[in-house]
This record gives C-alpha cells, structure tokens and sequence, in this order.
C-alpha cells in the first residue's frame, strides 16, 4: 500500500552480492560450515568483508557481518534455484549428491543447476571444486571457467598443516578448499592458517553444549542427510573413542525422508543407541506416504540381519525423547562409562536436551 518495494531473500542477496566482489560457497553438504570459514579468514585478514551465511558462526555469534569492505562471502543455496540471483566472481563447490527431492525430481535435475550457476561466474573468474567428487567433475567438465580442483592426495601438504577445533575428516577437507580459495585472493598462508586454528565451529554443527569432560557430553548436529549423519558419527567416534553414542534423530520432510529411506538405514552404524522422533514436516510440507516408525521397523531389521548391537526406539515427540535421555543419565550417572547425548535434524530436535544437566 505504501509502494515499498517487495522482494524475495535471493534477490536481496543478489542486489548486495553483486555489487561487490563475490565469492559464494555452495553444495549439498558442508557449505555452511566452509563459508563461515572464508568469511573468518578474510575478516581477519583485515578484508572488512560482507559475510552472509546460513548459520552462526561461534566465533562471532552471529551468521553475518556488514563489512564495508570490497568482498561480500556468502553461503549460494541450491533450493529452488535461489542462487541463480547471484554472479560471483569466485565459486567454491564443497560436494553435490543428491538431495532437495520435494524441487528437484532426479539428480540430473539436481545437477543441472549447478552447471547453470557455474556459467554466472564473472569473466576472470574462478571455480575451487572437490576433485574427489565425480558429480563435481562432471558439473564443470563443459565449463570455460577457469578451475582449481582440491583432495587430500592433490595437496598433501597444505593438508598436512591444517589444524581444526572442529572434529571430523570432512571438515578438514572443506577447509582445503576454503584455504585455496583465499590464496587466490592473495590471503597469506600464516594468516589463513591461524584463522582455521582459531575457528571454533557453526552453531548445531557437531555443537558441543557442555563441558567435553563430563560423563554425558551433549552434542547438537543440524545433519539430517545420510551422508552428513553418516559423516559427523565417524566424526564423533574417531574423537571420542571410548563413548558410547545415543543419537536422537529427527528426519526432516516426508520427501526427503522417502526418497533416502534405504540411506538412512544405514546411516547409523557408528552409534550406539538410536532414538527416532516422528518427521518434521516444515513449511514445506504438512503429510507424507511414510513416517518415523517405517525407519524404526527398518533400522530394527538391519541390525538384526547385521547381528549387530544397536538399539533402536521411536520417542515421537520432544517431551517423550527428553525423558528418554533423562532416563540415561538417572540409570547411567553412577557408571563409569562416558556417553554423547546427539541431536541430530534440521527441525527443532535440539529442544529434547536444551538445559538437560
């Protein structure tokens, strides 16, 4: 009524992004976390940068900063293709599997909208993908744009000399990539390195919320795709050896959880003690074909094909799941045997331990 302008959040970002030197972060798993990051590198480099990403960084305490410098980092979002709005200068491409199967119907659907985003790359510019990857190959094979492909084995050394307070093998290789993408920008080496150091994490990504010495750690993890569920667990049991892990885990969108069902069956072999609320639905979708106790039914299944150890329960709701973890700790206190409390989804699971000791 008034005339104001209306516009969406992608093309918000892209009116800011594009006026400055753009370097965006994107793929299915770990550009939250790589773009934090690249924004803490360039922000301690003295950069001033615009930083805009789709968690808060601990450092920081905050997911964005307003730098008025000539940089703006920002976390690029594949959903809907909401980053075709941005035309950054630099690229880097953290991974891409499938995933988003409520927009996207396949994963050359998936795909294709990466190479899109590729070609709006600025002439000069520059792409730094995981050449381990096969999808990332494949998505800039065609591409003119100049490339930087990053492993462990193609930068051994580089590798080396990373040092993290983030647990995980998949954190240090997003961190190589983060670490060429602002030597291309002319970061020193030292400084980039001390700032990796230093970085203490993204808010719910393998977040620990009490003391790491205390019998029952409690660890938040926004993961709710096979692949990231699959990766913070080999994080937390080659940091915490001897623990014993009870994950409480929340699918995220009927889609999503149909579409992987098989996937996260098997997601969960480095735990313990599995915990299964009933899907979070979101704005996005209200009902589905499938629901938490078809996962329960079927992780139970595995585990007794596989012979294995792992107990497996439904907790529909928060409440239910919290008495659960009450329970642990009332029955465990006494014991001598150290525990992770996991939330782990996308939804609002990290209620169940919220003020739990």
């Amino acid at each position: 009524e008034l005339k104001i302008p209306l516009v969406s959040y992608n093309q918000a970002l892209g009116f800011l992004f594009n006026d400055k030197i753009g370097i965006a972060v994107c793929g299915t798993h770990g550009k939250t976390t790589s773009a934090g990051m690249l924004g803490k590198i360039f922000k301690d480099a003295g950069l001033t940068p615009a930083v805009l990403v789709g968690g808060e960084v601990l450092n920081w305490k905050t997911g964005a900063l307003c730098g008025r410098g000539k940089y703006f980092i920002s976390e690029a979002d594949e959903y809907q293709e909401k980053f075709l709005t941005l035309k950054p200068k630099a690229v880097l491409i953290t991974n891409i599997e499938y995933d988003h199967p409520d927009y996207f119907k396949n994963f050359s659907q998936y795909k294709n909208v990466f190479k899109k985003f590729i070609q709006r790359i600025e002439p000069a510019g520059i792409c730094i993908g995981f050449e381990e990857d096969k999808a990332v190959r494949e998505v800039l094979k065609n591409s003119k744009v100049k490339k930087i492909f990053f492993s462990q084995k193609k930068q051994k050394k580089i590798f080396g000399k990373i040092k993290l307070k983030i647990p995980g093998q998949h954190n240090k290789l997003n961190a190589l990539g983060v670490f060429l993408a602002a030597r291309h920008f002319g970061i020193a080496e030292k400084k980039i390195l001390k700032s990796l150091e230093s970085f203490k994490g993204m808010r719910r990504r393998l977040e620990l919320k009490n003391n790491p010495k205390s019998q029952f750690l409690i660890i938040d993890d926004y993961a709710h795709h096979p692949t990231e569920i699959k990766a913070s667990l080999e994080a937390l049991k080659e940091t915490f050896p001897k623990r014993k892990i009870i994950v409480a885990f929340q699918p995220h969108t009927f889609s999503r959880t149909k579409a992987f069902f098989s996937d996260f069956s098997a997601a969960f072999d480095k735990a313990d003690t599995v915990v299964i609320l009933d899907i979070y639905g979101s704005a996005r979708e209200k009902k589905g074909k499938i629901n938490s106790k078809d996962l329960v039914k079927k992780l139970k299944q595995i585990c007794l094909r596989r012979q294995e150890k792992m107990d497996v329960y439904y907790t529909p709701s928060i409440s239910e799941c919290r008495r659960f973890f009450k329970n642990i700790i009332k029955v465990n206190r006494n014991k001598s045997q150290r525990y992770i409390l996991l939330t782990m989804g996308a939804g609002d699971v990290w209620k169940a331990t919220e003020n739990l000791l």
